[in-house]
């Protein structure tokens, strides 16, 4: 987690050498943070990174369907068939006239928005004036999620939105 930086979120850097390593990170992280609310993800191009993702996403719930079907206790049968429900219905898309139904976003610097998010994922880097117009998008005490190496200007960006002392 990124410190010294009183703002209206929480941020964390991972470093990352590999672009198969981000995507991997990213579906270990992705469920989790669905759970809280949807999620922005800024990358290159939106429908490759979306297409790896899916396919590890499912992946996954391959997984946990292998699993399910090796226990015999009830319990634990249910709560294998919540979260199977839970992620076969997530909406993972980078079709901008879907952004209001999507769980998850992929979209590229540039594009625009106008939903709120709970987590932003920024896979590339990116100006501080990116940053900030996304970083606005992002509800309070949500997750910032960067993949690139932290630029100093981005801790300009947070904070210039600080919320004042109470």
């Amino acid at each position: 987690m990124k410190r010294g930086i009183a703002s209206l979120w929480h941020v964390d850097v991972r470093t990352i050498a590999r672009s198969e390593d981000t995507s991997y990170d990213l579906l270990l992280h992705l469920p989790r943070r669905l759970q809280v609310g949807k999620a922005l993800v800024l990358c290159d191009q939106p429908a490759i990174q979306l297409s790896v993702v899916k396919k590890r996403w499912m992946k996954l719930v391959g997984d946990l369907k292998k699993q399910r079907s090796s226990t015999l206790d009830k319990r634990k049968r249910a709560v294998f068939d919540r979260e199977l429900t839970r992620l076969e219905n997530c909406l993972l898309t980078s079709k901008e006239r879907l952004a209001a139904q999507a769980d998850a976003l992929f979209i590229s610097p540039g594009t625009e928005v106008s939903s709120r998010y709970h987590t932003l994922y920024v896979l590339i880097p990116m100006t501080a004036i990116d940053l900030e117009t996304y970083i606005e998008t992002l509800e309070r005490g949500g997750l910032l999620v960067a993949y690139t190496a932290w630029q100093d200007a981005y801790d300009g960006v947070l904070a210039s939105r600080r919320m004042p002392q109470e």
